[in-house]
């Protein structure tokens, strides 16, 4: 009897043990089969994070081999290869500034830096001013060099900032001085309040004023960016934007320009041709673009800037079918301000596409 019940016990307790074992079989295959999905989960994720790391390095890519003429694309057999699209063009440059609004040098400088460069003709568009023209023509003329009397006005469509160039304007006409006379008029009130603001932000906002106004032309946020770099309150220039004066920011202080159809009035009645500046740069959705360039067609607006220095590839063939949509002429610009930005330097440029008709043409050039 005894020996029974002890081997029943024995029974009981083998069959406990069956159970357990199979239990944790029965875990670790669940384990396993968990384990699994999440090893394919975790590949499905490094296989999207991979093929967007790729987009994003292929786009970095056609964007840096743009600077030297080419572009990336896929041959017959898919591979990808570098292949020239388009060239420089080194005689012509529209738009530069000089130390008249946020460039460092100063128009005569600018001149000779084009002569030295190799260029024929050259725009010079400061920021709403034509002050630094003349010094501009007489160097001009000394070193040979077609200087196409320019402006680059800030105008206002949709709340949005948007700068039109004039070029080929007449630097005499009295309304086109009176209205820029106006513009820095609001450059220099915006500047006031904007160091209001960093006053109350307990920064000497009484002498960055100070150090803006004695600046050469129009007052810019390049110059209050440099002054807060210059006093050690930033360390670069892209600092201040971040931190002070970009929009959010805490002394940012939105412009008020007219409106988009008086400035290319402004321009079409002083004799000059107005072009819409860098269109990739703002902040608009792909139709809000295409309204912008339907109201500056319906205003007189006569061209598009369509190679701008910094700018890839993709960008000028957007504006490039843009200008061809909107019945446009194109205009090119390395937009060089400052020599030590050697990564834009001044005539370094693509040619304009061939489908787009030249600004420069009815003037000749």
């Amino acid at each position: 009897m005894l020996r029974q019940a002890a081997r029943c016990g024995k029974l009981r307790t083998m069959s406990d043990d069956l159970l357990l074992l199979l239990a944790a079989t029965a875990g670790l295959a669940i384990a396993y089969k968990v384990w699994q999905v999440a090893l394919d989960a975790r590949e499905a994720a490094n296989r999207i994070a991979r093929e967007t790391c790729s987009r994003a390095v292929v786009q970095f890519l056609d964007d840096t081999v743009a600077f030297a003429g080419f572009r990336l694309r896929r041959d017959s057999r898919g591979r990808r290869r570098l292949l020239r699209t388009y060239t420089f063009d080194y005689t012509n440059d529209g738009f530069e500034r000089s130390q008249r609004s946020d460039g460092t040098l100063t128009p005569a400088e600018l001149v000779q830096r084009a002569s030295a460069a190799g260029l024929s003709v050259l725009a010079l568009t400061d920021h709403d001013t034509i002050a630094g023209l003349g010094d501009a023509q007489r160097e001009a003329d000394h070193a040979r060099i077609k200087l196409v009397p320019g402006v680059e006005i800030s105008a206002s469509w949709r709340a949005q900032a948007i700068h039109v160039l004039g070029l080929w304007i007449d630097p005499a006409c009295r309304r086109l001085q009176e209205r820029l006379g106006t513009q820095e008029d609001r450059r220099r009130a915006r500047m006031r309040k904007i160091c209001a603001r960093l006053s109350q932000l307990k920064l000497p906002g009484e002498d960055l004023l100070a150090a803006v106004e004695a600046q050469p032309g129009v007052p810019t946020r390049a110059h209050l960016a440099e002054a807060l770099r210059a006093g050690g309150h930033v360390s670069r220039t892209d600092d201040a934007f971040r931190k002070y004066l970009g929009k959010g920011k805490a002394a940012h202080l939105a412009a008020e320009w007219p409106a988009l159809t008086d400035v290319v009035y402004w321009i079409r009645e002083s004799g000059g041709v107005a072009s819409l500046a860098h269109p990739a740069r703002y902040a608009l959705s792909a139709g809000a673009r295409r309204q912008l360039l339907t109201d500056f067609a319906a205003a007189g607006g006569g061209a598009l800037e369509v190679v701008t220095g910094g700018n890839g590839a993709h960008h000028v063939e957007a504006s490039a079918m843009l200008a061809v949509k909107f019945g446009l002429t194109g205009s090119i610009g390395s937009d060089f301000h400052n020599p030590q930005q050697i990564w834009n330097p001044l005539g370094r440029l693509a040619k304009l596409p061939d489908c787009v008709i030249p600004v420069w043409r009815e003037f000749g050039l």
